[in-house]
């Protein structure tokens, strides 16, 4: 069966559009940076977006603190951790159906704050507020 060249144009011309939009909607989480000490600690979400839309939500008695980055994959190779700080045990990142979802487990509850800048999210926690 042969197809028209000019439908092929309109079909290729039609759907180019959506695949392009398909590719550009999705921000990459590429990096965490992680500074502070006993009591306080900063983590640092490097990534591709300009403005990110994300939520930050606790579990386990405050100890742990999930952050959800909408519409975000994690890097190909996955998530880079660099730096440490006493009142951070660990981290963990993976990507679902809504972005990335990256916890954060503390030695304690811990009061947090966050903020983006410069295409970045900062989430700083005190446990001594």
């Amino acid at each position: 069966m042969r197809v028209p060249c000019g439908l092929f144009v309109v079909l290729v011309a039609l759907l180019a559009p959506v695949v392009a939009f398909a590719e550009g909607g999705e921000s990459t989480v590429a990096r965490l940076h992680v500074t502070g000490e006993k009591d306080r600690a900063e983590i640092t979400i490097n990534g591709s977006f300009r403005i990110p839309t994300y939520s930050i939500d606790t579990l386990g008695d405050g100890k742990q603190v999930v952050i959800q980055v909408a519409d975000a994959v994690l890097a190909p190779n996955g998530l880079a951790v660099d730096g440490s700080a006493q009142l951070i045990v660990r981290t963990e990142a993976s990507t679902s159906a809504q972005g990335v979802r990256i916890v954060v487990g503390l030695t304690r509850k811990a009061a947090f704050r966050a903020r983006t800048e410069g295409g970045k999210i900062r989430v700083s926690f005190d446990a001594d507020e």
